[in-house]
């Protein structure tokens, strides 16, 4: 399993405690009747064949026939959900790696 979603899965057991809405893991396990640990394996699957697609269009490897803009941010996107999530909850629950890194980007803002 990658990093990523090592990170990703443990804010399941955070949102549950919040009482937030139903991640995808609460949702597969609703819908297939089955228990968490499958659930997380089948969501981890599903990350993974999702990577390989966008890696395989983003080196117009693909046979998906995804527009470029499209695949660009895909990828950014996931980029940026991995900076946010790597680690913990940088949304809901911000430690203090990710209050840095807004702080970094507010306060030197280099780009003008």
């Amino acid at each position: 399993m990658d990093d990523y979603a090592v990170s990703w899965f443990g804010l399941f057991e955070a949102e549950l405690q919040r009482g937030d809405a139903p991640s995808s893991i609460t949702c597969y396990m609703q819908e297939k009747l089955c228990t968490e640990r499958h659930a997380r394996k089948a969501i981890e699957k599903l990350i993974v064949e999702t990577w390989k697609k966008i890696n395989e269009d983003s080196l117009g490897h693909g046979r998906h026939a995804l527009h470029q803009p499209f695949i660009n941010a895909s990828v950014n996107l996931a980029r940026m959900s991995l900076c946010i999530y790597n680690g913990g909850d940088g949304v809901g629950a911000p430690g203090p790696r990710m209050k840095g890194l807004v702080s970094e980007l507010v306060h030197n803002n280099n780009y003008k």
